[in-house]
Order: C-alpha cells, then structure tokens, then sequence
C-alpha cells in the first residue's frame, strides 16, 4: 500500500475526531506485520465500541454471546451467584432431611451391633439382631429383621412333609394346609399333596398317610386317623404339644380352662379338642371384661402361642380383676413369637417404610402387621413377590422388612435384594 495513500487515511481520521495519527500509524503497521484487517475495517470497529458505550475491543469479544448488550453480562454472572430465595430454602430443607437421615440410620447402626441398654446387643435390650445395609451414600438403609420367616415349629412341618414325598409314601395328606402361605402350599399340590379341608373328608378316608400340622389338632382327629387305620405322622410344633398337655391335665383335676387367642384358628381348636370339661375364648378386651366362669372351679389361663404379648398381658390383669375364684396363668406364648414382635416392634420405629411379608390368612403375620402399623404408618402387606411395590422404597430413608412364621426364606430374600437393588440405581 502506497504511503500517499497511508497519509490520506491518517487526514481523514483526524478530520473526524477519531484516533490520533500516531496511534493509528501503529494499529496500520500492526496490521501490515500481520496480514490482519484492513484500515477501513478498524475503523468500523472503533465506531462500534464507540456505540455501544466504550466497551474494549477485548471485551466485546469475549462477550457470553455474541451481541449481548452491556447491561445484560451482570444479570447472568448474579444468577449464577446468588441464588433466590426459592432455591436456598429448598436446599437448607434437603441439607436438614439428610442429616436428620443419616442420623437415624447411625442410631440404627448402632443399637443393631449391640449397642442396646444392656450393651450386649440381645433382644432384651433393643430387639435388634437382624442385618442391617447402608446405601454408599449413607442415606438410604435396609434392615432385615433376624427372626422374619420359618419358626422352628413351622420349620419342622414343612420339612416333614418333604421326607415323606421324598420316602415315596402316596397318596400324601395334609390335614389342613400344612402353613398359611401359599407359595408353599401350591408347591406342595405340585407334587400330588393333597389337603384335608374337614373333619367329614378324613372319616372318608381309608389309605395314606395323614401329615398332622404345626398347628396340631384336637384328640378326636387322632382317634379318627387310627380308627381307618391311617397312617399318621405328627409334625405338631413341640411347644403346642406342651398346651395340650397342659390343658388335659388341668381340666381332669377341676380347672376351668380360658384360651386367650382366635377361637377361629386351627391352634386354638386344637387345643379346645383335649380339654376334659368347659373352656372359653377370649380373643377381645371387650371379651375379657365381660368374661363370666361357667363353673365354680378354678380358673387355668393358657395362651395361642402366636398371640399379641401385650394384649394377653392386659387380658390377663383384666379377668383377674373380676376377682372370681382362684386362676393359674400360664404364658404359653412362643419365645420365637415374642421375639419376631419385639424386634418388628423396633425397626418399626426407625423405618420410613415398612414391609411386612407372608399369607393374609396367617395370624402372626396379621399380628406383624398390626404392631408395625401402629410404630410406622407406612406399613405394608407383601404376601407375594408380585405384591410388592417398588415405587414405596424412600429416596432418602430406612426400609425395614419382617416376616410371619410361615413366610418362606426365598420370599424375603427376593424383596430384601429388590429393595437393595432399587436404591443402588438412585445413588
């Protein structure tokens, strides 16, 4: 570019107020050096910073976007700064939900690894031996309570049927449903177990042989079993065993019998079946207070072994305070039962959600399911896999699982790892 030309362009510029010569010498022969815009293009550029209210060409480059006026830059950066007060409420809230979370869960923790009362981590202490599984981010837990699923007595039954399809004895009865879950029971017919419904279908009988349940039955379905010349094998859970002979031996010698239990469940028919002389039922409070002896005779007071611990205590305390004659209680209650509910009782009071699996027609599973419900509100019956649903596991919080004694291993297994699983996905 010729320097007759250069001198024209620097004239003009300083006609019209724009940069000084000299400063405008050095922009050109930067602009030579560098092959970069020409002299007519700076110009347009200094009108523009000009315009828009004196902003640097650096600046105006390095702008968020391009075109973004001046007054727009320090709206963004103060959104990104300072949050309103909409969003720094719901975070404190979060911030305080997850401490309460996380500390609920250490408790928890804390009492499950014996850290009870007594120290020594039994049931006496906090009912917590079950095992217990935090999420990585500490803020989701699972407890699964030790004592959920097969008691020994139930245990035992279900095992005894199995031997004897296993030894080849057909046909193969049960006389009832050997448990009250239908999963096992189905599993069962699978394999050409049949059950007894009554008392009228065993008289039928005249080959087989009769599997007696956990339950155990009244002495008139033995005598039946041995009259038709059955075969018979008694999977009675040892601890109802003990009741009949309690009860058989108390009513020979004069003693009116009360059963506290459901005078509609098989354990109590059964037992009812080997008293000698009068028994009443008494399921309700509202029984207990209006209980009036059908004889003069002393008063034996026995339990259903998988009734409400609290409630036979206060039934007891009721009828005693009737004042009639002279009563004997005996506390017939499982230690396994006490021990289920305890535990159920505890980890009810830390979940946030609580499942509770086995049959609907199982007394102690409704029995569960009461005693969560009243700690833990968001209770729920899982009978089958099927019914469980995933959408009730917290995002944040403490899933607690029991079981009734006649809930199959495999069951619980299956909700504790789905439970697990469902968590993971969210961390």
């Amino acid at each position: 570019m010729s320097d007759r030309r250069e001198e024209e362009r620097i004239t003009e510029s300083r006609d019209t107020g724009g940069i000084s010569g000299s400063r405008k010498e050095e922009r050109v022969s930067e602009s030579r050096d560098t092959g970069g815009i020409s002299g007519s293009r700076k110009e347009e550029r200094v009108s523009e910073s000009r315009d828009s209210g004196g902003m640097s060409e650096r600046r105006k480059e390095k702008g968020p976007v391009a075109g973004m006026g001046k007054e727009q830059v320090p709206e963004t950066r103060d959104k990104r700064q300072k949050p309103g007060r909409k969003e720094a409420l719901c975070e404190n809230q979060n911030d305080g939900k997850e401490a309460e979370v996380r500390a609920r869960i250490r408790e928890l923790e804390r009492l499950s690894r014996g850290g009870g009362d007594s120290g020594k981590g039994d049931y006496a202490a906090n009912g917590l031996m079950g095992d217990l599984w935090i999420s990585p981010d500490g803020l989701s837990a699972i407890y699964q309570a030790k004592s959920a699923g097969f008691c020994f007595g139930v245990q035992r039954a279900v095992d005894t049927v199995y031997e004897q399809i296993s030894s080849g004895n057909q046909p193969i009865y049960t006389y009832g449903p050997i448990i009250h879950n239908e999963i096992v029971v189905r599993d069962l017919e699978e394999k050409k177990v049949r059950v007894i419904h009554s008392l009228e279908e065993l008289t039928k009988l005249r080959t087989g042989t009769v599997v007696i349940r956990s339950h155990g039955v009244g002495r008139e379905i033995y005598s039946i079993i041995e009259k038709n010349h059955l075969r018979m094998v008694d999977a009675t859970c040892p601890f109802v065993r003990k009741i009949h002979r309690i009860v058989e031996e108390k009513s020979r010698t004069g003693w009116e019998v009360i059963i506290i239990g459901s005078a509609s469940h098989p354990e109590v028919e059964g037992i009812r079946g080997w008293s000698a002389g009068k028994v009443t039922v008494v399921e309700t409070e509202e029984e207990a207070r209006s209980f009036v002896p059908q004889t003069d005779k002393p008063l034996c007071v026995v339990s259903q072994t998988t009734f409400n611990l609290k409630k036979f205590h206060k039934f007891v305390e009721i009828i005693k305070g009737l004042s009639y004659h002279e009563i004997a209680v005996l506390n017939t209650i499982c230690n396994a039962t006490e021990e289920r509910q305890t535990e159920a009782k505890s980890i009810a009071r830390f979940a946030d959600v609580m499942f509770v699996i086995g049959g609907k027609h199982s007394s102690n599973t409704q029995k569960l399911y009461e005693i969560c419900k009243r700690e833990c509100s968001d209770t729920h019956f899982v009978q089958a896999f099927d019914d469980l649903n995933l959408r009730l596991v917290p995002f944040r919080g403490i899933v607690g699982i029991s079981a009734g004694a006649s809930t199959p291993n495999i069951l619980i297994e299956e909700v504790s790892n789905l439970c697990r699983k469902t968590i993971l996905s969210r961390c």
